[in-house]
């Protein structure tokens, strides 16, 4: 699996710029978010909490590591990326990257992340872009590719991941041992977080008892829950 930046100016030619580390953004994102809540509320927030990273933020976070001679329209000077602007900017998954003659990419849409102490589980929402498209040059197509005008978003689809912080959420944080490709182990309150916030952005009523056996519904579940912002770890 590989994380790849891409930028179009006509919102239907795609070129690959570089690639860029999710799990050292997304380490970035809860840091940033653990220190706005100690700084406005006086919160020392500790695992296991919650929380939401969108493609804005995490595009916003990629700039400040490493600028490029790109930018997007609402920088016109080049203090994200540089001067040289794109019409839209995309984060995308690619799914088979040593897969000869196969093309698997999905646009990053979402992440939501349940951080323990020497662990987090994130589900990526996904939309899918090519799935198991045959092509004759696999690297020359994802180095630029053309989406048709007007084609219908598929999915969405919904990817479960992890990553290790086995000094905290404060320390480095790494992908698991097979490569960036890892399962997570969900257990109820990190599946019950994840299954919430996919419901609630399809708009459906969240009911736990239809997720869980009667007795194995995490404790507090049941209560009824406000959706949370997703502007601070929780």
């Amino acid at each position: 699996m590989a994380f790849l930046l891409y930028g179009s100016k006509d919102s239907t030619t795609w070129t690959r710029i570089r690639e860029f580390p999710l799990g050292q953004l997304l380490a970035t994102h809860v840091r940033g978010l653990l220190e706005t809540d100690a700084e406005k509320y006086g919160l020392v927030q500790k695992p296991p909490f919650s929380w939401e990273a969108d493609k804005e933020e995490l595009l916003r976070l990629e700039g400040q590591r490493k600028r490029s001679r790109y930018a997007p329209p609402q920088d016109p000077q080049g203090r994200l990326f540089g001067p040289v602007s794109y019409q839209e900017w995309a984060l995308v998954i690619d799914l088979k990257p040593d897969w000869d003659g196969v093309v698997s990419l999905y646009r990053l849409k979402t992440i939501w992340g349940y951080s323990e102490r020497a662990c987090t589980a994130i589900c990526v929402r996904l939309e899918p872009l090519f799935v198991d498209l045959e092509v004759e040059d696999s690297i020359r197509f994802k180095n630029e590719f053309q989406l048709p005008p007007g084609k219908e978003p598929v999915g969405p689809v919904h990817e479960f991941l992890y990553l290790n912080h086995l000094e905290g959420v404060r320390g480095a944080w790494t992908w698991g041992q097979v490569r960036n490709v890892n399962g997570a182990l969900l257990w109820p309150k990190a599946l019950a977080y994840f299954i919430e916030r996919i419901l609630l952005r399809e708009g459906v009523t969240v009911d736990y008892k239809h997720i869980f056996a009667s007795k194995g519904v995490p404790s507090g579940l049941l209560a009824k829950r406000k959706p949370r912002r997703s502007s601070r770890a929780r």
